[in-house]
């Protein structure tokens, strides 16, 4: 059995097939003003009718109620103001400045013109997984095709559907993505559609249709629709939906489909015929969720930064499709995720937590579809000038620069079968890369996703580094090593290794952490930590060396000893006469000390300060927040100084986990009674702690305040 978050308003498609009358029973105005008072149901059909309307029944949802899917062809333009929108299904409609999206029933292809830019190329990947998630119930394959790599048999089936391949290609001006963007600004217009009378700002009055209509401010995001009951999008010529909310009345749908009606009728005086197609609230059409920010490709609204994604509906695939690519069971008959869920089991006792803290039980059996055990396939490229370049031999565990920026594609067959299979682009961002680098990473994703050539699901996420998830840590074979730039290769070098989880229920690889390269001197040693060091070349007696802290853990050594493995590969100490070695601290000879440059004060911890504290780091970071007269604390995962100033109520709780000291931190003019409450809890805290760690008495510690602006060294 395999849990799953589910947060309101991001239900998947597995989730709400569950409820029969999902859009109307679930989360709506009416029942939160009436608990007896139930929704009506209103057909669109019904409501066209009244307001004079024609509306279009795509032919996606026609074709899909005859058990297969449409014919369609779509083209993604522009460079600041990306947009998608049908084109006729000809060959003369193809353009080499472009990108165009086939879909037809099974398959879904996308041709990236020479001439195309890398944001098109982002857009269409985008846009093809929202068109595959809607309208193919996740099971369509994506083709992409790119020309300049000759003819090929997805090529072939792109042109025979089209018609065949003109002989020569009509190529944009190189003004036309301008006059485009500049056309669409004027043209495309969302607005609310309200009573006429209510006296809102800026609403323009119809009183023939005894409606008001007020257009959004731009960019349109998908927040600002969601708060409306009823919206009209129009794009003259080419596009018009009617947009209604989940709660909202029949009186505001149908007003909305007035205004559609109207514009219909204005239009067609002009000799131009566009249908009217309906955008339901959480089953709005790819069409309309482009030209909207904050949309996922499932069509709901994105989830937050990391909070557990949504499993779509893409639970299976083609019967012609390979599943994986080659990934396939282990010859054991148990596939990898199965193997790694009983070794997480056998690792548990419950009895022995619930005895222990029965309120303080963990999850036993978290999702694993973001976690196989760092068998999947793994792309990298490295930003260089603004561009990919790929980097063809990628050995594991990685090892990055702090000063360059990386995208990572991994596939892999996540769950306790292999019939889905899903790709995850990461954008990893070095702390001294240049803000060009930084900026060209989150734009290179969409390119990454072009590479992808099978079917799957997809997810996308920026890693600034230091903020590395558990997958990719996972993803890197449970370390990850960053360098400095321009290190001397005739000088020490040494790096921080820390475990960042060593719950056996949190990742099934095993402790995962990173290696971090500081500057090599005895100062930066830490008691709670192990290090790996370097020597030069010149060197001939010991090659390498960890340095096992008092206070560190044995994941934090078995971390050390695997970084320091891949260290003496890739910068060629191990053909060297030398030997590595593992020294405890307080152990430490003459020659250690003259490799950092003398001997040096560093922070100290007695050994066993840590026991029970595994996977917590060195520092733990809490918003408190206000929910009534409670104040409910809320753990930040991997804190950075930036995370104080996050705090909805401006106070923070901060625990320096090896010292034991707990600093109350809030900005300035925060509320007395707030404080007051906070330093209660902050006192329980610290008395949970310390009865937990096995401390009989307690510590004896006191939060201490703190000031924004004014904090203690």
């Amino acid at each position: 059995v395999e849990a799953e978050f589910v947060y309101d308003g991001r239900e998947g498609t597995l989730f709400r097939i569950i409820f029969p009358d999902w859009l109307t029973s679930c989360g709506t105005q009416a029942s939160k003003r009436d608990p007896a008072a139930a929704p009506r149901v209103v057909d669109s059909s019904l409501l066209a009718r009244r307001a004079g309307a024609v509306p279009t029944i795509s032919d996606a949802g026609r074709n899909r109620r005859q058990g297969g899917e449409s014919e369609a062809l779509y083209q993604i333009k522009g460079r600041r103001m990306v947009t998608v929108f049908r084109v006729p299904l000809a060959a003369s409609s193809i353009k080499t400045d472009d990108v165009f999206i086939l879909a037809v029933p099974g398959c879904i292809y996308q041709w990236n013109g020479p001439g195309s830019n890398p944001m098109e190329k982002s857009k269409a990947a985008e846009f093809t997984a929202a068109l595959r998630e809607r309208d193919y119930s996740g099971r369509a394959r994506i083709a992409v095709i790119d020309p300049s790599a000759g003819s090929s048999r997805d090529a072939d089936e792109f042109w025979s559907i089209l018609g065949g391949a003109p002989r020569t290609f009509v190529s944009g001006e190189p003004e036309s993505d301008d006059r485009h963007e500049e056309e669409a600004r004027t043209s495309i217009k969302i607005v609310s559609v309200a009573r006429c009378g209510t006296g809102q700002d800026g609403a323009l009055e119809m009183p023939e249709l005894g409606i008001a209509i007020t257009e959004l401010k731009r960019p349109y995001r998908v927040q600002a629709v969601h708060a409306l009951e009823a919206a009209v999008l129009s794009w003259k010529g080419r596009q018009l939906f009617v947009w209604t909310a989940v709660s909202s009345a029949p009186e505001a749908k149908q007003r909305a489909w007035d205004y559609a009606a109207f514009l219909q009728a204005e239009w067609g005086r002009e000799g131009i015929s566009v249908g009217i197609d309906t955008a339901p609230q959480h089953g709005e059409p790819p069409l309309f969720c482009a030209h909207l920010q904050g949309f996922s490709p499932g069509g709901a609204s994105a989830p937050a930064a990391g909070s557990p994604p949504g499993r779509g509906s893409g639970e299976g695939s083609p019967k012609e499709f390979k599943v994986g690519g080659g990934l396939t069971p282990p010859p054991t008959g148990k596939d990898r995720s199965t193997i790694i869920l009983e070794e997480r089991a056998a690792l548990i006792d419950i009895e022995e937590m619930e005895a222990a803290d029965p309120m303080a039980m963990e999850l036993l059996t978290p999702a694993v579809r973001h976690d196989d055990g760092s068998s999947g396939r793994l792309r990298m490229w490295q930003i260089i000038n603004g561009r990919m370049c790929e980097i063809h031999s990628v050995s594991r565990p990685l090892l990055l620069s702090s000063g360059q920026c990386y995208v990572l594609l991994y596939t892999f067959c996540p769950g306790v079968d292999l019939r889905v299979v899903r790709h995850i682009v990461y954008a990893w961002q070095g702390k001294l890369s240049t803000k060009q680098d930084i900026a060209m990473s989150a734009m290179c994703i969409g390119e990454a996703l072009g590479q992808i050539k099978e079917a799957g699901l997809i997810d996308k996420q920026t890693i600034p580094e230091g903020r590395e998830t558990l997958h990719l840590l996972v993803v890197a074979s449970r370390v990850l090593i960053s360098t400095l730039p321009q290190s001397s290769p005739s000088s020490a070098r040494l790096f921080d290794v820390r475990c960042c989880s060593t719950s056996p229920g949190h990742t099934p690889a095993g402790p995962v952490g990173r290696a971090v390269e500081i500057n090599a001197s005895s100062s930066g040693l830490f008691s709670g930590a192990c290090f790996v060091l370097l020597f030069p070349q010149a060197s001939a007696s010991v090659s390498s060396a960890v340095w096992h802290g008092a206070a560190s853990s044995e994941s934090d050594l078995a971390l050390a000893v695997l970084a320091q493995e891949k260290l003496e590969l890739d910068f060629g100490t191990q053909g060297r006469r030398g030997r590595p070695v593992v020294i405890k601290e307080g152990s430490e000879e003459a020659w250690f000390w003259a490799a950092l440059g003398g001997q040096q004060s560093y922070f100290r911890l007695a050994a066993g300060v840590t026991r029970g504290l595994s996977g917590s780091g060195s520092v733990r970071l809490f918003h408190l927040e206000m929910a009534g007269e409670l104040v409910r604390p809320r753990e930040v995962a991997a804190p950075c100084p930036e995370d104080l100033f996050g705090a909805p109520s401006g106070v923070c709780m901060v625990d320096h986990v090896f010292s034991g000291a707990v600093y109350l931190w809030h900005e300035q003019g925060c509320s007395a009674r707030h404080l007051q409450e906070c330093m209660v809890l902050a006192r329980k805290y610290i008395s949970l702690r310390d009865s937990r760690l096995g401390i009989r008495g307690g510590t004896g510690q006191e939060p201490s305040v703190e000031v924004a602006g004014r904090e203690s060294k």
